[in-house]
């Protein structure tokens, strides 16, 4: 299990495991672009990677607790519908995350999108946030209490 994580210089990940710092990059590891937007640990301490963009790549990685098995989300191969992935947040079941087009919701087996509007760029996520069971989703047309 590793503890602690920095995004650095959007060109590479830094983590923190048995006393040292470990730099993964693009050439030397799974890690499917250099702009992390966001970082989230789940209870078994694998840690989840939100891409900022990418044609192809990008979406969401999760790097097991052990620091050896990469799982890669994208638009290619799961129902996430951008590869920008800008947020992540863990409501105690479900994660959700900040994308280009729409929320994500990623439940223990299935991935799928919710849409607040219609139409190209309406559904650009910027950030969210949790209070209690209330989701704060904040677009480019204002901020939207959602209550899944």
């Amino acid at each position: 299990m590793f503890g602690k994580t920095a995004p650095s210089c959007s060109t590479q990940l830094l983590i923190y495991s048995n006393g040292k710092w470990k730099k993964y990059t693009e050439k030397n590891s799974e890690l499917q672009l250099g702009t992390i937007r966001g970082l989230k640990f789940r209870p078994d301490g694998a840690l989840m990677i939100g891409y900022g963009g990418g044609f192809g790549g990008g979406g969401l990685t999760v790097l097991s607790s052990n620091l050896k098995v990469w799982t890669h989300y994208n638009k290619s191969n799961s129902r996430i519908p951008d590869h920008m992935i800008r947020d992540i947040e863990y409501d105690g079941k479900n994660y959700w995350m900040a994308s280009n087009n729409g929320l994500v919701k990623k439940d223990g087996v299935d991935i799928s999108a919710v849409f607040f509007r219609e139409g190209m760029f309406k559904n650009v996520i910027s950030d969210i946030d949790l209070e209690g069971k209330i989701l704060w989703i904040a677009t480019n047309f204002g901020l939207i209490k959602y209550e899944p």
